[in-house]
């Protein structure tokens, strides 16, 4: 019996830091999904408000002004405090926008968050 004292103690700082570990990875997991599901719908909306600045359509001619659908989806990404690259091509908006997911758990084990890339495109339909 004597041979076996502190025994409890290194297995309660075990549990502990795996508990802690745990709780980090949910916490600030949850986090980083939910920045990825932010910029995913900003780039999608900027995108989309973008390639609604058609021109064209009663010569025929169906394409997208590019001033124009660069300066809306550009306004959108400012209305909501985010800043993208925005490319327009004559069918089609591809806005880009990138974030760092908060880490406040993992961080305090020296872990830090990976960068979050988001590429959404949207394209204009004729018919």
């Amino acid at each position: 019996m004597k041979n076996q004292r502190g025994s409890l103690s290194a297995l309660t700082v075990c549990l502990v830091m795996a508990a802690v570990s745990l709780a980090g990875l949910v916490f600030d997991g949850g986090a980083a999904i939910n920045e990825y599901q932010r910029l995913s719908d900003l780039a999608e909306n900027a995108a989309r408000a973008g390639a609604q600045e058609i021109v064209g359509a009663r010569e025929g001619d169906l394409h997208i002004d590019s001033r124009a659908a660069i300066e809306t989806s550009r306004h959108y990404l400012h209305m909501f405090g985010a800043i993208g690259e925005v490319q327009v091509t004559a069918n089609s908006v591809t806005v880009e926008l990138s974030g760092d997911p908060p880490i406040q758990i993992l961080g305090s084990f020296g872990l830090h968050g990976r960068r979050i890339h988001v590429l959404r495109t949207a394209r204009i339909v004729s018919g």
